[in-house]
């Protein structure tokens, strides 16, 4: 599989910052195989000198073998810290420049992937990327390792050297050929538990439809049909292991003892040292062991290549455009305009064309008419979510493609009837809407929203974490604070997308009246489907699939006897 070169250029501009660390680490690796390889010349002539009666000799190698152990263990340590710290730090790095990123990206970018793919790229990816990266300088270490060991091999002993390496590979063959029906069922048994994986998350994000409609016995036998399969497919490889044990163990240790008494045999005849003899089963770990962690570093290589793909594949996705420049309110102008706006989500077919009508600074805006003709999606182009395919949008009389568009949303709150609470305290929850908010300011916020009564009396008050989602509150609840972090940012722009759909009559009057009471003096746009929420509009613009086809108040639109009238009658249940 080949790598792409703006993959790879990307790559190596994220590891700049960690080329010295690198450089030190790879030194340090081969400083360590160095070392190795030298304790195990020195064991050899302490062998060797200990069976000549060389006392004198013997201490000598032996003081040497000691210090160059001392040394290693300071090689050892720093070599596994250093690249520790590399992967760590690379991993926390890109890992925030991609969350970073994700955040900055336009939402119809977003919209592409889901949110498992992201959040895949973001952990399993990066992680095999950073076990690829330290499988980089493990590389080198192997490498110098294997070549330094095979050579002392040699140097020691070429007869037994060649004995042992074609011995060495045909045991390695034989032994991946019946090590294959374990591989085989235990890559059954990973996609099995990856089947439970999902059973158990459909469990979990659908328990209220499973108790709804009574799936408990349903849900209860796939998972149990799965358990099960993995139950087997585990016995299977327990069993082919245990017959397996002792073959295994024939198969390693016969080459082993093949060149041990081979090695004796060199040894009785006098080509070859006792301490030669001794230390070259340890040298043959030394090549071995590399030679395994290079055929891994390969296979790593190959997942780390798509791996790679996919992280570069966000990074390289274009973050939302941002004009420098800061909007700033223009006293005399409108606070929302539309011009002649147009908007595609496909780039082919238009949600809506021709549309153009004005909010103005101190206004409460409704937006009526039958579902999937555009009127959500108006609040979110005002929120720069997506961009127009034909048209202008003002926001206090600056189009907003000319300013930067962080600017736009400070003086935008934007709630939804499923105001989205994350799993934090409520203050924290409702401290979202303002920088540094102060506990007075949460608390007087919360009682703007009527949430302060119902949160005083939850076991731990403002400091209650919440479950994902707003777990553990009503709906209703919710929605309150949701309002009381739309009142502590204090926006002069407030966008409310069928802010009370989702609560009872009497939420919903009360809800109703504390949104009136707290938007008295802001531009406020409602897109709804409930008389209550829309007929003290001081404008009501009504929509159908041509446009905008009537505007006005709730009065003069039901004298009028058009479309709002229509919907009226029909209870605005659309």
């Amino acid at each position: 599989m080949k790598m792409k070169k703006g993959n790879l250029k990307g790559l190596v501009l994220s590891l700049k910052p960690y080329y010295l660390i690198m450089l030190v680490c790879a030194v340090i690796l081969i400083l360590d195989a160095v070392v190795k390889i030298g304790i195990q010349y020195g064991l050899q002539k302490v062998m060797d000198n200990a069976v000549s009666k060389k006392s004198d000799i013997f201490v000598k190698y032996l003081c040497f073998s000691i210090i160059l152990t001392v040394i290693g263990m300071f090689t050892a340590y720093f070599s596994k810290y250093l690249s520790e710290k590399f992967c760590k730090s690379f991993n926390y790095d890109v890992q925030n420049k991609l969350v970073s990123h994700l955040q900055e990206l336009p939402l119809h970018i977003l919209e592409r992937y889901s949110n498992g793919d992201l959040v895949s790229r973001i952990n399993n990816d990066l992680q095999i990327l950073v076990q690829f990266l330290n499988g980089i300088l493990q590389f080198v270490s192997n490498a110098v390792l294997m070549l330094l060991a095979s050579a002392y091999m040699i140097y020691v002993s070429p007869k037994l050297f060649l004995v042992t390496f074609i011995l060495m590979p045909v045991s390695t063959v034989i032994y991946n050929k019946i090590n294959k029906p374990v591989q085989s069922h235990s890559k059954k048994l990973m996609e099995n538990a990856s089947n439970i994986n999902d059973i158990l998350q459909e469990v979990i994000n659908g328990i209220y439809i499973l108790k709804a409609f009574k799936l408990e016995i349903l849900f209860m036998k796939k998972y149990e049909q799965v358990s099960n399969n993995i139950k087997i497919k585990r016995l299977k490889i327990d069993k082919i292991s245990s017959w397996l044990t002792p073959i295994f163990l024939i198969v390693r240790l016969a080459p082993q003892l093949i060149y041990v008494t081979y090695g004796g045999y060199l040894a009785i005849h006098k080509e070859m040292s006792i301490g030669s003899l001794f230390v070259f089963s340890t040298l043959v770990v030394y090549v071995l062991g590399p030679i395994e962690n290079i055929l891994n570093f390969v296979d790593n290589m190959r997942q780390s290549v798509p791996a790679l793909k996919r992280i570069f594949e966000i990074m390289d996705l274009e973050a939302e455009e941002n004009n420098e420049s800061d909007i700033k309110i223009d006293v005399n102008s409108t606070a929302i305009e539309f011009k002649e706006a147009a908007f595609s989500y496909d780039g082919e077919n238009n949600v809506f064309e021709n549309i153009s009508f004005e909010v103005p600074k101190v206004s409460y805006t409704a937006l009526v008419g039958s579902s999937g003709i555009g009127k959500s999606t108006i609040l979110k182009l005002i929120c720069g979510f997506y961009n127009l395919s034909g048209g202008k949008i003002k926001i206090f009389g600056k189009a907003i493609e000319n300013v930067n568009i962080k600017s736009v949303r400070k003086l935008i709150t934007y709630m939804s009837q499923e105001s989205y609470l994350y799993p934090v305290t409520i203050s924290e929850n409702i401290a979202m809407g303002k920088e540094n908010a102060s506990l007075e300011e949460i608390i007087n916020a919360a009682k703007l929203a009527n949430a302060h009564e119902f949160i005083e009396k939850l076991p731990n008050g403002y400091d209650t974490i919440l479950g994902e989602g707003g777990g553990g509150l009503s709906g209703g609840q919710c929605q309150r604070i949701a309002l009381a972090r739309m009142i502590i940012k204090d926006a002069p722009i407030i966008l409310l997308d069928e802010p009370t759909a989702a609560l009872d009559a009497k939420a919903e009057a009360a809800l109703t009246q504390t949104l009136e009471s707290v938007t008295k003096h802001k531009a406020v746009i409602v897109v709804a489907h409930k008389l209550s929420t829309i007929k003290n509009a001081s404008n009501i613009i009504v929509f159908n699939k041509e446009g905008i086809v009537e505007t006005g108040t709730h009065e003069k639109l039901i004298k009028n006897g058009g479309v709002y009238e229509e919907l009226y009658k029909a209870g605005f249940t659309v």
